[in-house]
């Protein structure tokens, strides 16, 4: 069944000088990449956050993501370090698009007979993001995360499963339970968002990209919640000439947030600094230039709590760029994100790879 026309802002659409469109909806019809499907941010998203994916079991997500991809690439691999590897042959300059592909989560590191766990973060989950959070093991048992008095460290907790018996021994992992969902206002939620969003976008960039002069590489990294590490591997196999890193910005446009932060619905985050390092100012100009140029909504981005992947390439040897979605309560059950802000990342992407935006330095 043919879907029905929607709105879709191509680069050809943005050089004509109109303005950019809030809502975004890509047609699941004819692509720029050969009459291949687009496919859409949201709807891949929403499947992708089914699959049970913490730091280091990675493995069935890049499964998924490798037979999605597969329409849009010449090379597809999932290297040593579990990261999904692709490529988009060309003859030019090798641009490399990043993002990570693991979930922040637990491991149990003591489990009693009545079905209390004890556990380490796996990834950047402070005790703030913990009390009455729902978990989910790969086994599909639950449980709720629950402390006695304040809670000042991760050893406060414990995870009340209500089961008796091995409902998880230790050294099994678990995840923030819960689906992804659209609200009315355009604004996605849910646990574990910002990983598959970003996943998403990537996906999208891919399907939307026809033929163009330049080498892409695209890498899915695995256990970016614990470092850049298995990022790193790959980027130094593929020495690319300029890598641009998705990552997330901590959006603070709520009641008691630093006014000087970034927003929701404000449009893609350039990065200047994080603490992984400074994004290269040259790459910084041309990605501010191709969204000025083509009505990209972007605003200015300085994370303070977490490294992206800047340092890694850099020592790769590769110019860096680093852009990112807004995104409020990370780490939590119930992550928001601006649907808008994702598809302005996938069009400055999109124009970065291709057409009068591409990267010739």
């Amino acid at each position: 069944m043919q879907q029905k026309a929607s709105k879709v802002f191509r680069v050809e659409r943005l050089h004509s000088g109109q303005q950019y469109d809030t809502l975004c909806e890509y047609p699941a019809g004819k692509a720029a990449n050969g009459g291949i499907s687009v496919l859409p941010i949201f709807e891949t998203a929403q499947r992708l956050s089914g699959v049970f994916s913490p730091p280091g079991q990675e493995g069935e997500l890049a499964v998924l993501l490798r037979e999605l991809v597969l329409p849009y690439a010449d090379e597809c691999r999932i290297d040593c370090m579990g990261n999904l590897v692709v490529r988009k042959e060309g003859g030019g300059k090798r641009i490399l698009l990043s993002c990570h592909m693991d979930t922040a989560g637990i491991m149990v590191t003591y489990a009693d007979e009545d079905g209390f766990f004890r556990f380490s973060p796996m990834g950047s989950l402070a005790p703030e993001h913990l009390q009455n959070a729902v978990v989910r093991f790969p086994n599909g048992s639950r449980g709720m995360i629950r402390c006695s008095g304040k809670a000042e460290k991760t050893a406060d907790f414990w995870i009340d499963t209500m089961q008796e018996g091995d409902a998880a021994a230790p050294g099994a992992a678990a995840v923030f339970d819960g689906g992804i969902s659209r609200l009315e206002s355009g604004i996605i939620q849910g646990a574990g968002l910002f990983p598959r969003l970003s996943c998403a976008v990537l996906l999208n960039t891919l399907s939307r990209l026809g033929d163009c002069e330049s080498d892409i590489w695209v890498v899915f990294s695995a256990q970016g919640e614990l470092g850049y590490r298995c990022f790193k591997a790959a980027a130094w196999g593929i020495e690319p000439d300029l890598a641009i890193d998705l990552a997330y910005s901590e959006a603070t446009d709520f009641p008691g947030g630093e006014k000087h932060g970034c927003r929701i619905g404000g449009g893609v985050g350039i990065r200047r600094m994080d603490p992984g390092g400074c994004s290269s100012p040259e790459i910084v100009n041309f990605l501010e230039g191709i969204a000025k140029s083509c009505l990209i909504p972007y605003q200015a981005d300085m994370l303070e709590q977490k490294a992206s992947g800047v340092g890694s390439i850099q020592h790769s040897r590769a110019k860096m760029g680093v852009i990112s979605i807004p995104v409020r309560y990370r780490y939590t059950s119930a992550e928001m994100a601006a649907e808008s802000d994702a598809a302005a990342c996938s069009e400055l992407m999109l124009t970065a790879c291709s057409g009068e935006g591409c990267f010739h330095a």
